[in-house]
């Protein structure tokens, strides 16, 4: 019996894991449509950055923290920011051209979705900000005090409808998570990614809401989709190089082809555009091969945020994981107090303090860069392999192999393999830095 499954997004991988057996997986990215569906909505990318607004602000008595969680968790408390970002992105602040949308795409964004890291109580005071400042546009929230996620693609284009009757020049729709999947409305022509970081398959769902074709909020039709990613770091765009990543990853399983040939693949059917002076200056392809090519990079974006609730039951093993090149018995007595501490006297699922909780996803965290790190030497160590994966199998097969790599990471292989089953390494991400650094050994450049 042959049973075919149809699933979008990056749910696949996740699919065929739990089937248990699967004869085949067909992956198909965006970038491939966009070279053969005529119609479909091609993408355009924009790397911007928000540290010069906050500079102008700060000496207006409102303290603007380097970090979107800390803007969002705080709306009114940073009210001159949010107020002057909104103005800015719809044209109404004429000073801050760079983050003009309509400016920076060349379209006339009337509808774009702001997709931040607020809770419920704070989406409610950014759309009072927003009513304020930019009293023309109308605010549509997407959280569960509003509406549902079933009733979500109604309601919007409901209130795009009372939007057109009223006389509004757009509508903004405020979102977390919420509306990123199964929400389709055509009038979306750009979203705006302002939070830090995250999970890839979360994003990548929700930064295509704009990519639905169709009408604008105008009636015109739609022919791009615009994906900008606003960073308080002028030399980072995180969110963006994850996106290109794993739709080269996934490319390459597509296509079976290797890691240049489906970068290459990838880039040559978008375009991405970085501010300069106010101007969006589109960005290269030798560009781009050189930023998605870059080990460094890669490992910054190896290093996501996890759930740590996911590795409770593994964390005094997490806390002797080698973080800063030479661990020693302080360190991982204060690592083990710390977990000692954490899981005192807990249920199969503890609610942890705020203060317990920091602690564990300190641990967490420094666990996870450290091992990012491992897949830069991991292929030396393994002398054979072409995964992340294959690598740390074939060191778990020699006993020399696997003291030398306990005693340089502080854990055993096994471990890690644990952690890869677990989802909590970026699997796809390492396996391109085994690929560099296998090719680097070769005394090859990784896009020959």
């Amino acid at each position: 019996m042959l049973i075919k499954v149809f699933a979008s997004g990056t749910n696949v991988q996740r699919l065929a894991k739990g089937a248990g057996r699967a004869d085949g997986v067909v992956y198909t990215a965006y970038s491939q449509l966009e070279q053969t569906e005529d119609k479909i909505v091609q993408r355009k990318f924009y790397q911007l950055e928000v540290d010069t607004l906050k500079t102008e602000v700060e000496h207006l008595d409102e303290k603007v923290q380097p970090s979107w969680t800390k803007v969002w968790g705080k709306p009114y408390g940073n009210r001159t920011f949010i107020s002057k970002l909104l103005e800015s992105m719809v044209g109404q602040d004429e000073m801050r051209q760079e983050l003009n949308l309509s400016n920076l795409t060349g379209d006339n964004i009337e509808c774009f979705m702001l997709l931040t890291s607020a809770n419920k109580a704070e989406m409610t005071q950014i759309r009072k900000i927003a009513e304020e400042v930019i009293p023309d546009y109308h605010i549509k929230v997407l959280n569960g005090d509003y509406t549902s996620n079933k009733q979500a693609q109604y309601e919007t284009k409901k209130e795009i409808a009372e939007a057109h009757r009223a006389g509004k020049k757009g509508v903004i729709i405020i979102s977390r998570d919420m509306g990123s999947r199964s929400y389709s409305i055509s009038e979306i022509q750009a979203t705006v990614i302002c939070y830090d970081r995250g999970s890839v398959d979360a994003t990548t769902q929700k930064v295509s809401r704009c990519l639905t074709p169709g009408v604008t909020y105008s009636g015109e039709r739609k022919e791009f989709g615009h994906i900008l990613d606003l960073s308080f770091d002028p030399n980072r765009s995180e969110n963006i190089e994850r996106l290109l990543i794993d739709e080269i990853v996934m490319v390459g399983k597509s296509e079976d082809v290797d890691f240049p040939k489906a970068t290459s693949y990838v880039l040559s059917s978008i375009d991405m555009f970085k501010v300069k002076y106010g101007t969006a200056v589109e960005v290269s392809e030798e560009d781009l091969l050189g930023m998605v090519g870059n080990n460094e990079n890669l490992l910054r974006v190896a290093d996501v945020s996890v759930d740590v609730n996911s590795c409770l039951d593994i964390l005094d093993t997490l806390a002797l994981v080698n973080t800063d090149g030479k661990q020693n018995e302080k360190a991982v007595k204060a690592s083990i107090d710390a977990v000692n501490k954490i899981t005192e006297g807990s249920r199969k699922k503890p609610v942890l303090s705020d203060s317990d909780k920091k602690s564990a996803e300190k641990i967490l965290n420094d666990a996870i860069r450290a091992l990012n790190m491992s897949a830069t030497s991991v292929y030396m160590l393994a002398g054979s392999g072409d995964t992340y994966a294959e690598c740390v199998e074939n060191i778990s097969q020699s006993a020399s192999d696997t003291a030398e790599f306990a005693e340089l990471f502080g854990v055993g292989p096994d471990i890690v393999t644990d952690l890869l089953d677990r989802e909590v390494l970026n699997e796809p991400v390492l396996d391109v830095i085994v690929y560099n650094s296998k090719r680097e050994i070769l005394a090859e450049s990784p896009f020959l």
